[in-house]
């Protein structure tokens, strides 16, 4: 049995209204470079299940995610839905910033960066923190190590993707979980092993945000900038306990 999971979240918190992230989570196989797709648009378009496939909504997520699993015996089956947002919305890149995500200050920011390359830049998180480097946020600089425009070192390096890039960030200073996250409340919790976990958006890309017991820690999983391997598919897989058996055949996706 061969199986995905679909996760729809809307974008109104950044002032698109009717507009959705749709993210489709497969089985992690070594060498695999499609296993997490992000794709954005309008749910208009009715998703057709095709013959053989079988459908679940996990539930317990936060208001307004919704979150499906999709299953077939044979794989070339659950291709229909990735086949369905290629023709109906647009895919993001991993590595390259929609310009559509790009607003004004993000880009007063880029260009403030840009003037200042000279060879390899070097930044402080806790400058940019106490705005010495406006409209800078920690924010933004996120966002560019989430597309692998800078990399991060120092006491926090573990939260960061180490890539090369022109924009060195020295992560010298503890940033508060809530400050990364795109949206406050989590899609979802799961507590395991006496660890509290969350699925929560980080610059525009699903991630595990686990809390570390008797410390004031966290560890993102997959690191920033970094593409997920099996850490997600496995979290959603486990609520099997917090699912409804879906026996339509056309699916509204929102």
């Amino acid at each position: 049995m061969h199986c995905q999971f679909l996760v729809i979240s809307p974008l109104l918190i950044f002032g698109r209204e009717d507009t959705y992230q749709f993210n489709i989570i497969k089985p992690f196989k070594a060498g695999s470079t499609n296993h997490y797709l992000r794709y954005e648009g309008s749910p208009k378009t009715s998703y057709q299940i095709p013959e053989g496939v079988t459908g679940e909504e996990v539930r317990n997520t936060s208001k307004n995610h919704i979150i499906y699993k999709f299953c077939a015996e044979r794989k070339e089956n659950l291709l229909s839905l990735e086949n369905h947002f290629e023709a109906n919305t647009h895919r993001k890149s991993d590595v390259i910033i929609d310009s559509r995500d790009e607003d004004s200050s993000y880009k007063e920011c880029s260009e403030k960066i840009n003037s200042q390359l000279v060879g390899i830049t070097l930044l402080s998180m806790s400058a940019i923190s106490k705005n010495r480097l406006p409209p800078c946020t920690t924010k933004m600089l996120i966002r560019d190590i989430s597309y692998r425009r800078a990399k991060a070192y120092g006491a926090y390096k573990i939260y960061s993707h180490q890539a090369s890039a022109k924009i060195i960030l020295e992560w010298d200073e503890f940033i508060p979980l809530h400050e990364l996250l795109d949206q406050k409340d989590p899609l979802m919790t799961k507590k395991r092993q006496g660890q509290l976990t969350h699925l929560v958006y980080i610059a525009g890309f699903l991630k595990l945000a686990t809390e570390i017991p008797d410390k004031k820690g966290y560890k993102i999983s997959p690191a920033l900038g970094n593409p997920p391997e099996n850490e997600i598919y496995e979290f959603l897989d486990k609520f099997k306990r917090h699912r409804t058996f879906i026996t339509f055949d056309l699916l509204r996706l929102f």
